[in-house]
């Protein structure tokens, strides 16, 4: 289904009841990523995923991408559903919107999980993000996609996992080159550590204890400074849990959700 959020053509999807529970998935994704960890939260909640601002079925649309915009088109699409609050579930660019939607639009937030997230981007991580952006640009998806598997997943997993890895590299490569390289640039400069303070809702956070991209630092500072939050480092993950170790990624995530329900 399509509803209209800050100006753009969003395309959602909707199922279960409950608890609202809003997925927010990954640069590069779509709701296809979630795999059949929605179908399970949707036999205990209110599961709504999206694909973001020029990602699958949503608009491309023109111009620069920010947080805060990202986080406004994920503002107007729950209260566009008459959702008052809701957990919000983000991965890797994900999580950075969904704290940043936490941050702005805090009513709408009720509780938060982080799953490879940070809150500031280290000078080799924007060199990297905006190098790899250009690329894209000038040469389209495929120029990116080995570097991309290389540096996300551990040793070993891509070689081991062949059909995972023919459906993440062909997505990947059906991705807009000009969204995308917009999309990757948000977190270029990114520095939201004075403001995790704000973040006052029950918060989760997940991330691989191998994840090269945003390693376990990144999310030891968001708890350290966000009061009472938790923090799972799964053994043996990369960048891409929900990828690499779903049934994991599921059993955090539903026995966080149970926990802030009861």
């Amino acid at each position: 289904m399509y509803i209209l959020t800050n100006g753009i053509s969003t395309y959602y999807e909707r199922s279960g009841a409950g608890l609202p529970v809003v997925l927010v998935h990954a640069l590069g994704g779509s709701v296809g990523s979630w795999g059949s960890i929605a179908g399970e939260l949707s036999q205990h909640h209110d599961v709504i995923m999206y694909d973001w601002r020029g990602h699958g079925r949503t608009e491309k649309a023109m111009g620069e991408y920010s947080l805060p915009i990202l986080a406004k088109d994920l503002a107007d699409l729950i209260s566009g559903l008459d959702v008052r609050t809701s957990c919000v579930v983000g991965v890797a660019v994900g999580a950075m919107i969904a704290l940043q939607t936490a941050l702005d639009h805090p009513k709408i937030v009720s509780s938060l999980v982080l799953a490879e997230g940070c809150s500031k981007m280290d000078p080799s991580g924007a060199q990297y993000t905006s190098e790899r952006a250009a690329k894209v640009e000038q040469q389209g998806m495929r120029v990116a996609v080995g570097m991309t598997i290389e540096r996300a997943f551990v040793p070993g997993f891509a070689e081991s996992h062949p059909h995972i890895m023919r459906e993440f590299q062909g997505d990947f490569l059906a991705n807009d080159p000009h969204s995308y390289a917009s999309a990757s640039r948000v977190v270029v400069g990114l520095d939201l550590v004075h403001r995790l303070g704000e973040v006052t809702c029950p918060t989760l956070l997940l991330v691989g204890e191998m994840d090269r991209l945003l390693p376990p630092s990144g999310s030891r500072l968001i708890q350290s400074n966000i009061p009472g939050s938790r923090l799972e480092v799964l053994p043996g993950v990369g960048h891409f849990s929900l990828i690499e170790a779903p049934e994991l990624f599921a059993a955090c995530l539903l026995r966080f959700l149970g926990d802030i329900k009861g």
